[in-house]
């Protein structure tokens, strides 16, 4: 059975920063560090930190609005962590968060074509029309649950052609390009 962050975190003690990672995760490099822990008494709770690669800091989490308002884990409850020892649990000090997010925001707030690389997620550093030929769900899943990603005509025309896609996430997608001018 695996072990949630909450777990972790009683296991090592109740000692923060801990780096974690999620069991399904296919770059071994990549592992949140753990810098606080809220249980709620019942197994579960709220736990805060950063997503790294090799301890620097990424933007795994940027699809998350409550990672970036408040750097809040996405799903530390589930049974699906691991710890992840013998790594450095410094990130990058002196960094500015704050200017990394609007960073990340002025990044993001583009709609993507067929040539884009995605930069962030499971396919990050991974070119649209490869990710739609490989796994179009996942772009479904990123316009109806990424508040800022959206995909261009032509990308969105190769998608329709993979799978069905539902009139909901087609008018999603309308409306995020009508919002950026595209």
């Amino acid at each position: 059975m695996g072990r949630n962050i909450f777990n972790i975190w009683e296991e090592i003690g109740k000692k923060t920063p801990f780096a974690a990672r999620r069991t399904h995760w296919s770059n071994k490099n990549i592992y949140v560090i753990v810098q606080k822990v809220v249980p709620d008494g019942k197994g579960y709770g709220v736990a805060y930190g950063y997503p790294t690669t090799n301890g620097v800091l990424n933007t795994y989490f940027s699809h998350n609005k409550k990672w970036c308002q408040n750097k809040e884990i996405p799903n530390p409850g589930v049974y699906g962590w691991e710890h992840t020892e013998g790594v450095n649990l410094n990130i990058n000090k002196g960094v500015n968060y704050k200017n990394e997010n609007e960073k990340i925001t002025k990044q993001y707030n583009k709609s993507y074509d067929l040539k884009s690389k995605i930069h962030f997620g499971k396919y990050n550093n991974r070119i649209m029309k490869n990710i739609i030929e490989s796994d179009p769900n996942y772009i479904i899943w990123a316009i109806s649950n990424v508040e800022w990603f959206s995909i261009q005509e032509e990308a969105l025309n190769l998608l329709l052609k993979q799978v069905n896609v539902s009139e909901n996430v087609i008018k999603s997608n309308n409306y995020k390009l009508s919002k950026i001018g595209k």
